[in-house]
């Protein structure tokens, strides 16, 4: 009977490790899905800007380009800016 016990006890031990295992990949995991979150979340905060796209780029955009990009005509554009 006692090497049975013994058995049940090392199979009961052999099962703990092996959820322990599982649990620290768990955690890895979670740490590396963390990590990646972070760095979408850290590109996502800084846009990239196109130098003197206001002062330089807009003006040169025909109407048809003005609308397509801001759905609205240049000089309804321009009577809000009044405002």
């Amino acid at each position: 009977m006692a090497h049975g016990l013994a058995a049940v006890i090392e199979e009961e031990l052999n099962f703990e490790e092996e959820i322990l295992q599982a649990a620290i990949l768990v955690a890895m995991e979670s740490d590396e899905e963390e990590e990646r979150w972070r760095e979408e979340r850290e590109r996502h905060q800084q846009p990239t800007r196109v130098e003197g796209y206001f002062d330089r780029t807009i003006p040169l955009y025909n109407l048809h380009e003005f609308k397509s990009h801001f759905r609205m005509e240049r000089a309804s554009f321009e009577v809000s800016v009044q405002f």
